[in-house]
């Protein structure tokens, strides 16, 4: 397949996963974040990206660690 067509799937993955993870954890300001929280979703974001730019390792083990 396409490359490029592989990230923009991929990507697609990795955008609708983090919607389906912010609408779970709910609205927060930034001041009201624990460290927890705040490093939590530092770390979901980069898993994130991850699976969107990491073309020699299968998606779904990145999916799986989201």
């Amino acid at each position: 397949m396409n490359e490029t067509l592989v990230v923009i799937v991929r990507g697609l993955i990795g955008f609708f996963s983090l919607l389906i993870f912010a609408r779970l954890i709910g609205k927060q300001q930034v001041s009201q974040l624990t460290f927890f929280d705040y490093v939590f979703g530092i770390t979901i974001g980069s898993i994130a990206a991850t699976l969107t730019t990491d073309l020699t390792s299968r998606a779904w083990l990145h999916w799986v660690g989201l």
